[in-house]
């Protein structure tokens, strides 16, 4: 895990200024990250994440726009718990070998449901996973 040390000197004003930039800084970074190549996309499913996160992914290809939590749950054989820990295992596996690129899946909150972003989308349906 990368460590990093920050020494910032000066009013408390310019000391709040400095903290909010880099809080844009790190906002406008993820904006601008956010397609993935099919090369990485192909690199990551094959190579970087386990069986059973393959299958998540596999599963959510059928329905990106929006899969309900619960049957997503059902459908998989997992409990809630299950599926959160493979999730959070894709997550980790993109902080380490891809960090600057966005999370394949999000939850919203609001409806109970998650998307997968279109490009994994796309890859997913137009090629055979090996597990």
């Amino acid at each position: 895990m990368e460590k990093i040390t920050l020494t910032i000197e000066g009013t408390a004003e310019e000391i709040i200024a400095s903290i909010s930039k880099l809080g844009q800084f790190q906002y406008r970074q993820q904006e601008e990250a956010i397609s993935w190549l099919d090369s990485e996309i192909e690199d990551f499913i094959v190579n970087r994440i386990q069986p059973e996160a393959k299958q998540i992914l596999k599963e959510m290809a059928d329905r990106p726009d929006g899969y309900d939590r619960d049957e997503l749950v059902r459908n998989l054989g997992l409990t809630g718990r299950g599926l959160a820990g493979r999730l959070s295992s894709i997550g980790h596996n993109i902080r380490k070998f891809y960090p600057v690129k966005r999370h394949p899946v999000e939850l919203d909150e609001d409806s109970g449901s998650y998307t997968l972003l279109p490009e994994f989308a796309r890859w997913l349906s137009s090629h055979e996973i090996p597990d």
